[in-house]
């Protein structure tokens, strides 16, 4: 009897364990949490030696409008982004265009693309820093790092040979 117990409560507890393996993490520190699909957000953006600030307003993975605020320069100009095309508009101007006829990736469709790509596992890695996730990847052939919080909100962005640095402020889901 005294060596049936223990054996017993081995097999318990191998079984126990083997039984914990399987069950799905939920909110764990080992899992980096979705980003939503729309929000917006308040941009400070600097490319290159250019600084701008811009309201950005993502309602799908691949649809999102920045706004210019500053400098006073570009203030007012909207960049619209659907799919696979880009419309600009300044006051009673509009311009369309598709992507792939323009010389070069521009910042809100870097912004974009990133935002989509950092949601693809198989070719980004995450990894979970102090308070934060960061997700590191290559889009138009370049690489970035996505920093988001625990809620899965982006915080700020790099992409250091598109120049591009750009910190997210007041983000609040849709």
């Amino acid at each position: 009897m005294k060596r049936i117990f223990p054996l017993i409560l081995s097999l318990l507890l191998v079984l126990s364990l083997f039984g914990c393996k399987n069950a799905p993490l939920k909110n764990s520190k080992d899992q980096p949490p979705d980003i939503p699909t729309a929000f917006t957000a308040d941009l400070y953006i600097i490319n290159g030696e250019r600084e701008y600030e811009a309201k950005y307003d993502q309602t799908s993975l691949t649809e999102a409008q920045l706004e210019f605020t500053s400098p006073a320069t570009v203030r007012g100009l909207k960049v619209k982004l659907s799919g696979s095309t880009c419309t600009f508009s300044y006051g009673n101007l509009t311009f369309s265009a598709d992507l792939s006829s323009l010389p070069q990736s521009g910042v809100g469709e870097l912004i974009t693309k990133t935002l989509k790509t950092s949601s693809d596992t198989a070719n980004t890695q995450t990894v979970h820093t102090g308070d934060a996730w960061e997700t590191k990847g290559t889009v138009s052939g370049v690489d970035f790092t996505l920093r988001r919080g625990d809620n899965g909100l982006p915080q700020s962005l790099e992409i250091p040979k598109a120049l591009l640095t750009a910190e997210f402020r007041n983000v609040s889901p849709k």
